[in-house]
């Protein structure tokens, strides 16, 4: 009993620490400047002082009874001095009006007609560089009935494996030849801000998806970050169910602009939104709580696993070296024909 008991405490003890620090974060980032660090600090300080332990008197309470009412105490406090940051987090709004950065200024507009697809504010931006872009924005329009082909594209923008970037590329056979767009879920930036993981996981950043010439989306990311591999994976797909895919991507971004949502690093990314969406591909629903899935950077292995991605008996080491496209983008530079010399050993 005393065993259990001990666990009990121990796994009270670790969710409260928990609870703490994610009240800390929110009132750490509701406000900008030092505003914010210095809510944090000074509720954690007064937190710290309630939960210390009172003196003895030596009268008011029996030294058996003060032992057993103390972890309760504590928890209580707890409780209580959690309630208003928690409060506070939700009295945050989403909103589709800010000063937004320029390559984030729009949400696409998709009509579908029948057959004929429409996309305004299809983002063609130019990059020259890292750091230098000519944002562009225009109309795009091809034949639902066109789309054959998606891939699944995996930035790693970091050392730690468990971080990237994913999102969808698709291809449009025309009749002059195919054309090729992305699809990315990102955060939606403001002017002068920038992505941190940590402040996603605390409702600062909206939620937008972006459609863009792949080599707007693709390309920047493949060519300007010698540091950065970046694999293209074809996807196992009809184009029926391509088609339907693109379709419910539709009907999402048309209810965002509606009804804006918060980002979130953990439940609501780049990742798990792609996952909702490819069970339009898969006959089960693919398990978005899945740690492949939470961490971004597994996704392709997890995608491997699933039989969506890979050829029949290729290993998924071998699939990975194969589709890993960012040395021929710097090699080939970002030209009229990008999206054939990075499919050159992928597809």
């Amino acid at each position: 009993m005393k065993l259990i008991s001990l666990l009990i405490r121990a796994a009270t003890a670790f969710a409260c620490s928990l609870l703490v620090l994610w009240c800390f974060g929110i009132l750490w980032f509701l406000r900008s400047g030092i505003g914010g660090p210095c809510l944090a600090v000074s509720w954690s300080a007064v937190l710290l002082v309630k939960l210390r332990k009172p003196k003895s008197t030596g009268v008011d309470t029996p030294p058996e009874e003060r032992k057993k009412w103390q972890p309760s105490r504590r928890l209580m406090t707890t409780l209580i001095g959690c309630a208003g940051p928690i409060l506070l987090s939700f009295f945050q709004w989403p909103s589709n009006s800010r000063n937004w950065a320029d390559d984030h200024a729009f949400h696409p507009i998709i009509s579908i007609d029948g057959d004929d697809v429409t996309i305004e504010m299809f983002r063609n931006s130019v990059h020259h560089s890292k750091n230098e872009k000519d944002v562009c924005y225009e109309t795009r329009t091809f034949q639902l009935s066109q789309l054959d082909g998606v891939w699944f594209v995996v930035h790693r923008f970091t050392a730690l494996e468990g971080i990237a970037h994913n999102f969808l590329t698709f291809r449009v056979m025309t009749e002059e030849g195919p054309q090729y767009f992305s699809v990315s879920v990102e955060v939606r930036r403001e002017q002068g801000e920038s992505f941190s993981a940590v402040r996603g996981l605390f409702r600062q950043y909206e939620l937008i998806y972006v459609i863009s010439d792949e080599k707007d989306e693709v390309g920047r990311r493949a060519a300007f970050h010698p540091d950065q591999p970046v694999h293209l994976y074809p996807l196992k797909a009809t184009p029926a169910q391509i088609q339907t895919l693109f379709q419910n991507i539709a009907k999402r971004i048309d209810g965002l602009r509606e009804t804006p949502e918060f980002y979130h690093s953990l439940l609501n990314n780049c990742t798990n939104n792609i996952a909702w969406h490819a069970d339009d591909i898969l006959k089960r629903k693919v398990d978005w709580l899945d740690s492949r899935v939470v961490a971004p950077g597994y996704a392709d292995r997890y995608a491997y696993e699933l039989g969506m991605i890979g050829r029949d008996g290729e290993d998924f080491e071998s699939l990975k070296a194969r589709c890993r496209i960012d040395q021929i983008a710097r090699e080939k530079g970002i030209g009229e024909t990008f999206s054939a010399d990075i499919r050159r050993n992928t597809d």
